[in-house]
């Protein structure tokens, strides 16, 4: 805020000195030009990191949260993090319903005091609120949706993400129910281990599986819908794409002289090469390559072409493929990206090179995370190390 004040006076007292200099016209031009110079500074450095341009805007949230809209405006002001006032205004929709009468409506107490109930004045509530959202937001380095799936989790959520992920991984959703619901895979994983840790140590009975999603995975540890519940609170704001969200994006991979690019960015080890082999199944001809990789690391397709047949993961799988996706590119040739953890497309679906189509993951016949790239020509499996190479 004192920053705010001090470049306020700068601004008028630089204006003030080209009125004097070159008169009341030349400083009108000069004034405007300096102004938009201004405004795009801002935008460059401004708050929000590397999701600058994700604006929030409040929407469908009951009165009485609403009331604390100046209050919770103020706290976020005060950490630089004013633009998500909207989002964590939705949190608080999601944590109290808009219950008047509740006493700590962003459910702040275990962040500040290690249990439930220790604030009991709206006020508190939502300073700790909002200071416990900052730190998530920091923690994740600017990853929102992390962010949010870490004020239900906990901070030791970030951790796992980054040590299967990656930390430079994008968090984003990758598995849709019914009715238009959105999770991630990480989110029911760590779900489902710190579940399990609490029933091993007598504690399972404190916690319930609120939602029919979760209880088909066991996932009975915090929400995994948690980020999308937060999210139908609050409205995009303009000019700003899936991307600055970490969802949808695209793959930085060049062509090489075939046409083709890698089916991963990043330089994943080859586990298992194209030709005979024995995993301690007798002798057997493997008709891809494998790249070894952290589940959940996205699947970018190696060619432009029309997705012809899909599985996705569900748990129930015909094949050793486990979640599978086969894209066809013409001319007899199909690629096939095979043991995802989630996918992204449908069948009939164009997609463009690049493009993010699943992740990797360790369903169907799998000892453990990878991707299983295979390139078909008429139906006969060809080695494609030469095409993405």
């Amino acid at each position: 805020m004192f920053l705010k004040h001090v470049g306020n006076l700068i601004k008028k007292k630089l204006l003030l000195w080209i009125a004097g200099t070159i008169g009341i016209s030349g400083a009108v031009f000069i004034g405007i030009a300096f102004c938009i110079m201004m405004v795009i500074l801002a935008i460059m450095v401004g708050g929000g990191g590397k999701f600058a341009c994700a604006e929030f805007q409040i929407g469908n949230i009951s009165p009485h949260v609403k009331k604390y809209e100046y209050l919770v405006s103020k706290y976020a002001e005060e950490l630089n993090i004013e633009e998500y006032t909207p989002l964590i205004l939705a949190i608080m929709e999601q944590e109290s319903g808009g219950n008047p009468d509740e006493r700590d409506p962003m459910q702040a107490s275990e962040s500040l005091c290690g249990f439930i109930g220790c604030i009991t004045n709206p006020k508190k509530s939502i300073q700790q609120g909002v200071e416990h959202f900052n730190y998530m937001l920091q923690s994740a380095n600017g990853d929102v949706f992390l962010a949010l799936q870490s004020y239900n989790f906990g901070s030791d959520f970030i951790k796992f993400v980054r040590t299967e992920m990656g930390v430079d991984a994008v968090y984003e959703f990758n598995i849709k129910f019914e009715d238009g619901k959105e999770t991630y895979d990480m989110a029911i994983k760590y779900s489902q281990i710190e579940y399990q840790f609490q029933v091993l140590i007598g504690n399972g009975h404190l916690y319930k599986c609120s939602r029919e999603e979760a209880k088909m995975y066991g996932a009975c540890f915090g929400d995994i819908l948690y980020v999308w519940a937060v999210l139908n609170y609050v409205e995009r704001g303009v000019g700003c794409g899936d991307d600055s969200f970490g969802t949808g994006g695209r793959g930085t991979g060049v062509p090489n002289a075939q046409g083709w690019i890698k089916p991963l960015t990043g330089n994943y080890p080859i586990t298992s090469g194209f030709g005979w082999r024995d995993l301690g199944y007798g002798p057997e001809f493997h008709n891809g390559v494998d790249f070894g990789a952290p589940t959940g690391t996205p699947v970018y397709a190696a060619k432009e072409g029309v997705v012809i047949y899909v599985v996705p993961a569900t748990g129930n799988y015909p094949d050793s493929f486990g979640s599978v996706i086969f894209i066809d590119h013409g001319g007899g040739v199909v690629s096939i990206y095979a043991h995802l953890s989630a996918t992204h497309v449908r069948v009939g679906q164009n997609v463009e090179q690049n493009q993010p189509i699943g992740n990797v993951g360790s369903t169907g016949r799998s000892t453990g995370p990878h991707l299983h790239f295979e390139v078909r020509v008429n139906n006969q499996p060809t080695n494609p190390l030469p095409l993405i190479q």
